[in-house]
């Protein structure tokens, strides 16, 4: 006997397609939603990122040479060195953006190879379009005799142009002694072939300085011929008065601060606190020096020359 088959009805049909057709719905519409939010966000994106370029590239915001600025000290000729400085930045802030991270150190690298400024402590984007500086300069510390000529130097014996700078404000109406050097050469810019020696000079004339014995001993002159040359008998450094009297120095504990001399201090020599003390007791046994051509300050005891009558 044959078996009949179970014919499904319209309403099994129906059934089965609400069972299929409730789930992939749901999937597509939220795979839609998905899409249409995402090109929203993508849309938004690239509209604030398009209004974000839109303002950072109005010309309100763009750098030039002019919009740096730095504070000098009283010994330094603002104007000239404004003009060589922002000479030196023109291509570094060719069409430069104070929104640009890069741009503080490009600016602080281009402001460093100047030979005045020994340190750029920061540079600082200030909005709109401006650019601070904080730098140390050079400091003069001594003034060079060569002929008729005066030069300014540093503590490191470094060439300071008279085009960029002056004597600082607290030299003025204080008696200070001009270095010389018999063998001076030209300078060359910014160096002295000879810069150790006339560091030496430099250094001791601010260590007299500090203790009133540049006025009270009447220097005029610090002779640094002699630095660095080994063999000689005679004093590295002297010291000339007002009166004529030359004060035989000697070497100075700088040596062991400046490169080429480290090894040249002489190790039995007194120290520059001492040869002052030993100075100043001397001037006090003697009344001065009044009559005295030469002292030599090498050694443990004083020696001197008093010329014949």
């Amino acid at each position: 006997m044959a078996k009949s088959k179970k014919r499904k009805t319209r309403a099994d049909k129906a059934g089965s397609k609400k069972r299929w057709s409730g789930p992939l719905i749901l999937s597509l519409r939220l795979l839609l939603w998905l899409i249409v939010l995402g090109s929203l966000v993508l849309a938004l994106q690239m509209g604030a990122r398009g209004a974000w370029y839109a303002v950072a590239g109005h010309p309100s915001f763009s750098v030039t040479a002019e919009n740096v600025s730095f504070d000098t000290p009283d010994y330094i000729r603002k104007k000239n060195v404004e003009a060589e400085l922002r000479g030196k930045l023109a291509d570094v802030l060719s069409d430069a953006n104070i929104f640009d991270r890069t741009l503080a150190g490009a600016v602080k690298k281009g402001v460093s190879q100047w030979p005045p400024i020994i340190e750029v402590r920061e540079v600082r984007r200030l909005l709109p379009n401006q650019i601070r500086i904080e730098v140390f300069f050079r400091r003069p510390a001594g003034t060079v005799e060569r002929g008729s000529e005066h030069f300014l130097i540093d503590r490191d014996g470094h060439l300071l142009p008279e085009e960029f700078y002056r004597e600082p404000v607290d030299w003025q109406g204080r008696a200070r002694p001009v270095i010389v050097h018999e063998n001076l050469s030209l300078p060359g810019e910014w160096r002295w072939r000879e810069e150790e020696a006339l560091a030496v000079g430099a250094r001791l004339s601010r260590f007299l300085e500090e203790r009133g014995a540049l006025e009270f001993l009447d220097i005029k002159e610090i002779d640094v011929t002699h630095v660095g040359r080994r063999g000689l008998t005679g004093a590295d450094v002297s010291l000339v008065t007002g009166g004529g009297a030359i004060i035989g120095w000697g070497t100075t504990e700088e040596y062991r601060n400046i490169g080429g001399l480290k090894e040249q201090r002489r190790v039995d020599e007194p120290s520059d606190e001492k040869k002052l003390r030993e100075l100043g007791g001397f001037l006090r046994e003697h009344s001065g020096l009044k009559g005295i051509r030469h002292l030599d300050m090498r050694f443990n005891r004083i020696t001197y020359d008093i010329p014949e009558d």
